[in-house]
């Protein structure tokens, strides 16, 4: 997610999170709490205004069978492949997966999703940086104010239980 913060997306109307989740239930309660009620807050907001509201749930409910397992591959024949190389080919086929830059490999992938899929001008990711830290600190105020209130609920329980 360190990436979200240098290749951020212009139209992102919260903060890029991720939680590993591994149980179909669970993953349902968050889905929930964390991203459909705000999603239902954000809409009801928009149509108020007058705006048309947004449809991003269906992309969480097609990936959600693969986000959700845990997967496992198997690169046993391109390491037996790798090892049959000469010297001279391993420098012109370098295919060497432990030699790849993952952090530049990540940043140019978002660019290249955000230029190319996404249709987003590169001149705005400035403008969209400032927005990401908008969104960071909106987000902690919020994850803060639940908190208080979980703790001003909590607080009230135990006065009323003594």
């Amino acid at each position: 997610m360190k990436h979200s913060w240098q290749v951020p997306f212009d139209n992102a109307v919260w903060m890029i999170t991720f939680t590993e989740v591994h149980v179909h239930s669970l993953y349902k309660v968050y889905a929930l709490l964390i991203h459909l009620l705000p999603a239902l807050v954000g809409d009801t907001a928009l149509l108020a205004i007058g705006q048309k509201p947004r449809k991003i749930n269906k992309l969480l409910d097609a990936t959600s069978y693969f986000r959700i397992r845990q997967w496992a591959f198997s690169n046993q024949n391109i390491i037996h492949m790798w090892k049959k190389l000469s010297e001279d080919d391993r420098e012109i086929f370098d295919f060497n997966i432990s030699n790849l830059n993952w952090d530049l490999y990540w940043r140019q992938g978002l660019m290249g999703l955000r230029t190319f899929v996404l249709k987003e001008d590169p001149k705005n990711l400035p403008q969209t940086i400032r927005k990401r830290y908008r969104l960071y600190w909106l987000h902690q105020c919020l994850k803060f104010f639940f908190f208080f209130i979980f703790l001003w609920l909590y607080w009230l329980a135990i006065i009323s239980i003594f």
